[in-house]
């Protein structure tokens, strides 16, 4: 709380990739340990250190084309993010994700879509930055 308070959440966190933590076999809670600082992190249920990823490696960068300021772009790549969430959904669950579900008829906008998808079948909040105009 002292940290939200004092607009510091940001500055006192860390950023590790999912890939470094690995498969988790189970869904018992896990934890991750660091201190502000530091290069590493530990995670705490098989220990191992875990490289903390520096605050820049929010900024992403277009690979092939920036995305269109209409907007356009931006909901391409989206209805991308969504399909590719179906896939490993699917291959998670043993069975094809089909956009068929009722998902579409509860989230048809992509943007509410693949903010549901994060949200229920990966734990996660889907963040998306904009540079300012």
């Amino acid at each position: 709380n002292r940290w939200y308070v004092a607009k510091q959440v940001v500055a006192k966190s860390a950023l590790f990739s999912p890939s470094d933590i690995g498969f988790l076999p189970d869904n018992k809670p896990h934890r991750i340990s660091f201190r502000p600082g530091d290069n590493l992190g530990w995670f705490l249920s098989d220990p191992k250190a875990l490289p903390i990823h520096k605050r820049d490696a929010v900024t992403v960068r277009a690979q092939d084309r920036p995305l269109s300021m209409d907007g356009h772009g931006v909901r391409e790549w989206v209805r991308g993010l969504t399909e590719k969430m179906g896939d490993i959904i699917a291959e998670r669950r043993g069975r094809r994700w089909d956009a068929a579900e009722p998902l579409q008829a509860v989230e048809p906008d992509p943007l509410e879509r693949a903010a549901y998808l994060a949200r229920t079948y990966f734990g996660a909040e889907l963040f998306l930055a904009a540079e300012p105009k």
